[in-house]
């Protein structure tokens, strides 16, 4: 299929036969990758001592996880591609982000006269912050379009779908950890919880629903240190960060 004309360059079309295929590609990737990693934790185990067996299994499991997201998603990678979805995708999700990229780059440039409250490009005139509340700008992985060029956000929105699936994986493998799950326990896992169908099917079209990967299982590790450490810190800013993200 071709995409259609306004669709960015490089845009992939996501069809069924793409979303359901490339789970059975990444099981058979992983299973090799994990039994390697297992052989490799478990001499590290027998020589490093905690707090430094703790550390290297977390370094362990962000490089098995990374490795991971790279085999899972390699096809978009090798044909340099990107999983903006040709309806919501380059109807509404790029424009939102064009848009929020240049209204941050402008009030980055004249910090002290505020972020523009109004504009007259958002249909017939709306109010900036209420219209985009929820789209773009209550997501804090949409910050990371900042770095980029206005011309190369495809790319940026790339790197924000891989930022909000790691960070799922590096806060749900501490939470794991929290309530007592080994190193390879939590990174088995992690893995289970990140590379759902929920991931392949949803997130690869809507990739701002991927936030929710990364809330819940804050949540969660904020409950976790409520209820065992009496520290409600992290249980207030988790909810918070919710809240804002409009979830």
């Amino acid at each position: 299929e071709q995409a259609p004309k306004n669709t960015p360059s490089g845009v992939a079309i996501i069809t069924q036969e793409c979303i359901f295929g490339l789970p059975l590609v990444t099981m058979a990737r992983m299973t090799v990758w994990g039994n390697a990693m297992k052989k490799f934790s478990t001499k590290a185990d027998s020589v490093f001592r905690y707090p430094f067996r703790s550390v290297l299994n977390a370094l362990i499991f962000c490089l098995t996880l990374a490795i991971s997201l790279y085999l899972a998603f390699a096809p978009l990678l090798k044909f340099q591609k990107s999983n903006l979805w040709t309806t919501d995708g380059v109807n509404q999700h790029y424009p939102n982000l064009y848009f929020f990229h240049e209204w941050m780059s402008d009030f980055l440039a004249n910090i002290s006269q505020g972020p523009e409250q109004w504009s007259w490009s958002l249909g017939l005139g709306a109010d900036v912050i209420s219209t985009l509340s929820w789209p773009i700008i209550g997501d804090p992985f949409a910050l990371i379009s900042i770095f980029f060029q206005a011309d190369r956000l495809e790319t940026a929105s790339v790197y924000m779908f891989f930022a909000r699936l790691f960070a799922a994986g590096v806060i749900s493998y501490f939470l794991m950890r929290k309530i007592g799950a080994n190193a390879l326990g939590a990174t088995m896992g992690t893995l289970i919880y990140v590379f759902t169908a929920f991931t392949f099917f949803q997130t690869m079209k809507h990739a701002y629903f991927a936030n929710v990967l990364v809330f819940l299982p804050l949540v969660f590790w904020g409950i976790e240190r409520l209820l065992r450490d009496r520290k409600p810190a992290l249980l207030v800013m988790a909810v918070c960060l919710t809240a804002y993200s409009n979830f």
